[in-house]
């Protein structure tokens, strides 16, 4: 770091711990569960798509967090702005991703077409990582009802309200609308941010054992599978989790320098989006799936880099452009 400055020092910590979160979270998704092939010593697949459930519902939560902490709606022409916002956050990449899967043969058809209009929420259909996105929007069409008149009295009675038709029309949905609550009422009451984002140890050491025989019982009972016994195991699982995590994301803080953490948080969706289309060019064909050495440190030390660098090109890119075409607009790096 050129003359000694810590480029995130303007941070605060809570920020730069959830920026930590965001990459840690991701590189979980990336550099693990979708390429267990090549690992030597691999998690229970069982276990490692909880995890992977409990993950992305920790993308739910910071997206809450952030929504509730940046924006006020007060009236439909705000409802309108935020909407707008959105849009150019996320859907312009996505469609590139979306039709990269195509190009490449990763989706079919139909599964494109029903793509472009964010209909997987809705009709539960398959579109391989490319589903979080919609369940996204679909959280974003909700949040002008936590963000009108807010209050986390009305964040928690919303949540409870919408939860349970959830639970019962689009179980796999369910979890991560609680999750995006709890993110919002995280951004509107700090005594309760304080504990859930930075617990003392007592609730750190708690979550940990809770993890463990939560995890115990995913292996030995086969909670992962579908059902709303699981969804609501999962819920469970979450809530049980996030103070050890964010314990987590703090240690890792302190340790790994800031230029790191920052590239990977930044690349974050962009890697979401297109690591399925970097790894079907570049891994597969120059190195299948096996439980080697080889394998291994190619995965990590070669390719895992390299996508990163190459996400991270791309969301600048992006931002970039969306700040010449919009010079008012937002910035649409992470969210």
């Amino acid at each position: 770091m050129s003359g000694g400055m810590d480029p995130g020092k303007h941070l605060e910590p809570r920020q730069r711990e959830l920026d930590t979160l965001r990459a840690l979270s991701m590189l979980y998704i990336v550099g693990y569960y979708h390429v267990q092939a090549f690992w030597l010593v691999a998690l229970p697949p069982i276990l490692a798509t909880m995890i992977a459930r409990i993950v992305l519902a920790f993308f739910c939560l910071l997206s809450g967090h952030l929504l509730a902490s940046r924006y006020r709606l007060e009236t439909t022409g705000d409802v309108g702005r935020f909407y707008g916002r959105r849009i150019l956050r996320i859907y312009p990449l996505y469609f590139l991703a979306l039709s990269a899967f195509l190009a490449l043969e990763l989706i079919p058809l139909s599964a494109y077409v029903r793509g472009v209009f964010l209909l997987h929420v809705y009709l539960q259909k398959p579109l391989l990582t490319l589903w979080f996105v919609s369940l996204l929007f679909f959280l974003y069409a909700l949040t002008p009802l936590y963000l009108l008149k807010p209050s986390p009295r009305k964040t928690l009675l919303l949540t409870m309200a919408l939860y349970l038709p959830a639970l019962l029309v689009r179980p796999y949905a369910s979890g991560y609308l609680v999750a995006f609550g709890l993110g919002i009422f995280l951004a509107q009451q700090p005594g309760v941010k304080n504990l859930f984002l930075r617990p003392l140890w007592p609730t750190v050491a708690a979550s940990a054992l809770l993890m463990i025989g939560m995890g115990f019982v995913v292996v030995r009972k086969n909670v992962g599978e579908a059902g709303l016994w699981q969804q609501l195991f999962g819920v469970a699982f979450f809530v049980a989790a996030v103070p050890f995590v964010m314990f987590l994301s703090r240690v890792t803080t302190l340790i790994v320098p800031w230029r790191i953490v920052s590239l990977v948080s930044r690349a974050s969706f962009a890697l979401y989006l297109f690591h399925r289309v970097f790894y079907k060019l570049v891994l597969k064909p120059y190195c299948p799936p096996s439980h080697t050495i080889t394998s291994q440190l190619y995965l990590l030390c070669v390719l895992l880099p390299a996508a990163i660098l190459v996400a991270h090109g791309v969301q600048i890119g992006y931002d970039r452009a969306m700040e010449k075409l919009f010079p008012a607009g937002p910035r649409c790096s992470t969210s």
